[in-house]
């Protein structure tokens, strides 16, 4: 979807920081959810957050700013800190920045689960930018509700993570006995490189 006019990006004024070539703007720290916006959809996230934060989840935001080059050291910060990373872009899924996302992800054998939203590949008739983006999910109540789907399956996730070696596991007797947990801590062990997951039930 293209249209001549906008308007300026005027949210977390004071966590912007200068253009580099290449680079991504994180706009705001979180934990286990990282959202990654492209262009104009970066508006959208101040709703997603405030829907996630209502439903205890405090995500990381981020202004991708670059779809090319794709900004590799960002992706492996936040693909070791976070359990699900959400791109979100206007602009056709097949062959987007959210496919590239993904297959780096993969490729790199991170245990990070990624949802990518954006437009299908099908005609769009014209209208109004603020119908057209609902009318194609492009709407920040309808994604957050796509994240908070994706986050509830978390423990089936780490299930098939654990048993799939992408997780060494210091406790999850949890997960495995009674499908069920409160707490999910993932670090990364500075001395063998690894990254582990913790599972806590209360």
């Amino acid at each position: 979807i293209r249209f001549p006019r906008g308007e300026a990006l005027d949210i977390y004024e004071d966590n912007r920081s200068p253009v580099i070539y290449g680079k991504s703007e994180i706009l705001k720290r979180g934990m286990k959810i990282a959202v990654v916006a492209v262009g104009a959809c970066v508006k959208l996230t101040e709703e997603i957050d405030d829907i996630l934060l209502e439903n205890g989840y405090d995500a990381t935001i981020i202004n991708a700013r670059f779809i090319k080059p794709i900004d590799s050291d960002l992706l492996d910060d936040i693909a070791k800190k976070h359990d699900l990373i959400v791109t979100l872009e206007e602009n056709v899924l097949t062959g987007g920045y959210g496919q590239s996302v993904l297959s780096y992800i993969n490729e790199k054998g991170y245990a990070a689960d990624v949802l990518n939203i954006g437009l299908k590949d099908s005609f769009i008739e014209h209208g109004d930018v603020g119908s057209l983006w609902k009318a194609n999910g492009l709407d920040g109540e309808i994604i957050a509700n796509k994240i908070l789907k994706t986050t509830i399956n978390t423990t089936e996730i780490l299930k098939s993570h654990i048993n799939a070696g992408k997780f060494e596991p210091v406790y999850y007797e949890s997960v495995v006995e009674h499908g069920k947990v409160d707490r999910v801590d993932l670090y990364e062990d500075p001395d063998d490189g690894k990254v582990y997951v913790k599972i806590i039930d209360y």
